[in-house]
């Protein structure tokens, strides 16, 4: 069920109901151990804000309650009577409040623009003037085997994720599910591989990659999805790849996801010298994916000592392409949007300033 300020059990009730009143969040006040100084004050409106972020808590702080508790520190620090000790635990708090709040730039936007769906729908040559087909074509596509990575998140993104791809085109895609996750009664016809208890990123990613290969190993693009990736609704992207795929005079590899640090200045597909910033929807043809697979470098990558070693997916293949020269094709404006405001890996991440599109297709119609 969402959460509203009626029903958020953080929310304490005063006379206050009425239009511009307020009221005190408890759990800003326990996190400041219900110092006197601090109030823990919201307004209706700061409540309902919250509320459409995932539910925080004393360690887990979404970006509404994170800058709220850093500006009550900043009145309490502003007071003359705070021994060592209670300074000490009130920087560590307000740190820990910076590292649940997004690194942005001056000049960026807090989250990327969220479409709603929209009856003006491109025709293909319209999506062709805005991203041009590269000149050079060494191969055609005809058959895909596509995955889709999933697992536990505090919003969960699936559902839309999923609608929103299949709206382009394709009809069928493998669900590789990390641990215990919320399928939608429409989605459930889709097979599915459980891991159970959960992998991590990278061990789901490469399982599900080493699946589709096997379970069609003469396809001829294996598109690997994550399921936070947003997609303009009821374009034909299937159709536009089809028409320019595979770009080049040799095997080469296509990220449909552009982050904003390798953006182009001009329209088109472009290759990043050693490309490695967010695998959300990428392809591998055939000629390939074996030798990504039985790579030693990648298949050492799940044996590092620490956590590093189930993450970093983006970084694998970025580095093993650069290592065998094989070319990474990138699109400006992105063909998908990064959507999830919160990360499934790392808890304090979100899909803002670089770990966005700068450039999303959709908001060139």
């Amino acid at each position: 069920m969402c959460r509203t300020p009626e029903t958020c059990a953080h929310r304490k009730w005063g006379p206050y109901i009425e239009e511009g009143g307020s009221a005190n969040c408890q759990l800003i006040q326990q996190l400041l151990n219900n110092n006197s100084r601090a109030t823990g004050q919201v307004t209706r409106e700061m409540c309902a804000s919250c509320c459409r972020g995932f539910e925080p808590s004393a360690t887990d702080l979404n970006v509404v309650v994170a800058s709220l508790l850093y500006h009550e520190i900043e009145i309490i620090l502003q007071q003359n009577s705070l021994d060592a000790s209670r300074l000490e635990q009130l920087i560590s708090l307000q740190e820990f409040c910076e590292n649940s709040l997004p690194v942005m730039g001056i000049d960026e936007d807090d989250l990327p623009e969220r479409h709603s769906p929209s009856s003006s729908i491109p025709s293909l040559e319209r999506i062709k003037e805005i991203l041009p087909t590269p000149a050079v074509r060494h191969s055609i596509l005809k058959t895909w085997s596509v995955g889709l990575t999933t697992s536990p998140r505090r919003l969960p993104t699936l559902e839309q994720s999923l609608s929103q791809f299949l709206s382009c085109g394709w009809d069928d895609v493998l669900l590789f599910v990390d641990g215990e996750v919320h399928i939608a009664e429409q989605h459930r016809h889709f097979s599915k591989t459980v891991r159970s208890p959960k992998i991590g990123a990278w061990p789901n990613f490469y399982l599900g990659l080493q699946e589709l290969y096997h379970r069609a190993p003469h396809a001829d693009a294996y598109l690997m999805l994550q399921d936070d990736v947003q997609w303009p609704l009821n374009w034909p992207l299937k159709r536009y790849l089809e028409d320019m795929l595979w770009p080049g005079d040799v095997p080469c590899l296509i990220s449909l996801y552009c982050g904003a640090e390798q953006t182009s200045a001009e329209n088109g597909w472009s290759i990043h010298p050693h490309w490695k910033w967010g695998a959300l929807a990428f392809l591998f043809p055939n000629e390939l994916i074996g030798p990504f697979l039985t790579d030693e470098i990648v298949r050492s990558h799940i044996r590092k000592t620490d956590e590093s070693g189930l993450s970093g997916i983006d970084i694998v293949i970025g580095d093993w392409a650069a290592r065998n020269n094989i070319p990474v094709f990138q699109p400006t404006p992105s063909l998908v949007q990064h959507s999830g405001e919160i990360s499934a890996i790392w808890r304090t991440s979100r899909a803002v300033g670089v770990r966005a599109a700068s450039k999303y297709i959709a908001d060139f119609v």
